[in-house]
């Protein structure tokens, strides 16, 4: 979570869960489907300190634009 989503976002962690969660609920397997960022990571870091920031607030930032997105209001 530490930039604007692009296609290999979408393919390497957010299609493939979202597939495998939306065939869950048509098998009526009880399930959740649960997405998160990650404050901690060496990427995040660094990316917070190129842009003046802490973790939190990169997070904070780059979930929006993803939320956005992703709902097709950005």
């Amino acid at each position: 979570m530490n930039n604007v989503p692009h296609l290999g976002n979408v393919i390497g962690c957010v299609l493939s869960a979202d597939v495998f969660s939306r065939y869950c609920k048509l098998k009526k397997y009880d399930s959740l489907y649960v997405c998160g960022t990650d404050e901690h990571g060496t990427a995040t870091e660094t990316k917070a300190l190129e842009e003046g920031l802490s973790p939190q607030e990169i997070c904070d930032k780059y979930h929006k634009i993803h939320t956005e997105i992703y709902n097709g209001s950005y």
